[in-house]
């Protein structure tokens, strides 16, 4: 996925999120998921939710114990 400054709208589009990450750094490029772990990019974070949906989601990190 691509690691950028990124907004990102829900509510049918009424309300709006921009997450940072730690001193504002994005690869401004493609990463895989172990360099987004290793960066701790919130971006990539919300773009897999948003890919997988809540119930997917929550399902996962209960299998992780989370």
């Amino acid at each position: 996925m691509l690691s950028e400054p990124t907004t990102f709208t829900y509510d049918d589009g009424k309300a709006s999120y921009k997450p940072s990450n730690y001193n504002d750094y994005y690869a401004n490029d493609f990463i895989t998921m172990l360099q987004a772990i290793a960066l701790s990019d919130n971006i990539y974070a919300v773009k897999t939710h948003m890919i997988l949906g809540m119930e997917k989601l929550v399902k996962t990190g209960e299998l992780f114990g989370l």
